[in-house]
Order: structure tokens, then sequence, then C-alpha cells
């Protein structure tokens, strides 16, 4: 009865040794996944500073381009309001310069 009562003893030392070793690994593991945790979750904040930046650099060039695209569009309504009325003034000249010169030579016969 003594030796089954040892023998039941030291299987539950082993048993609870062998449970505390195992508790410990998975702590450790625990502590080594939250170690990845950690990194992954600061990865992926730099990671998303980067694209905040990169996000904001390409606002500021996106609004200097529609600043120039601006400027452009002002341009080309100028030029073509120019055009236009050079374009009426060649035609006055058109109308007008024959007429002048009919009155001219009545003036002069």
């Amino acid at each position: 009865m003594k030796k089954l009562k040892a023998d039941l003893q030291e299987h539950i030392k082993e048993y609870k040794a062998e449970q505390e070793n195992k508790r410990l690994s998975m702590n450790k593991q625990i502590k080594e996944q939250r170690g990845q945790i950690t990194d992954k979750e600061t990865q992926i904040q730099t990671k998303n500073q980067q694209l905040k930046a990169t996000e904001d650099e390409y606002d500021q060039k996106l609004k200097a381009l529609q600043k120039v695209y601006e400027e452009e569009q002002k341009k080309k309504n100028q030029l073509e309001h120019e055009f236009k009325t050079l374009k009426q003034e060649l035609e006055d000249i058109d109308v007008a310069f024959p007429k002048e010169i009919s009155d001219f030579k009545n003036q002069i016969v």
C-alpha cells in the first residue's frame, strides 16, 4: 500500500511538473506572439504614417497642378477672347475697307 501511495504521489508530482512545463511553454509562446503582434502593429503604424505622408505630398502636388491648370485655363480663355476680338476686327476691316476704297475713289473722281 505504501508503495502504491508513493507511486501515486510520484505520478502526481510528475504530472504537476509536466503541467507546469506546459504552462510555462504556453506562457512563453503567448509572450512571443504578443511580441510579434506588437512588432506587426508597429510596422502597420509606420506604414500608415508613410502612406499618410505620401498622400499629403500628392495632395500638395495635386493642388499645385490644379492651380497651374486654372491659370492655364484663364490664359486659354483670355487668348480665345483676344482671338475672337481680332477675328471680328478683321471681319470688320474686310467689310469697311472696300467701302473706304470706294469712298476714296469717289472723292478723287
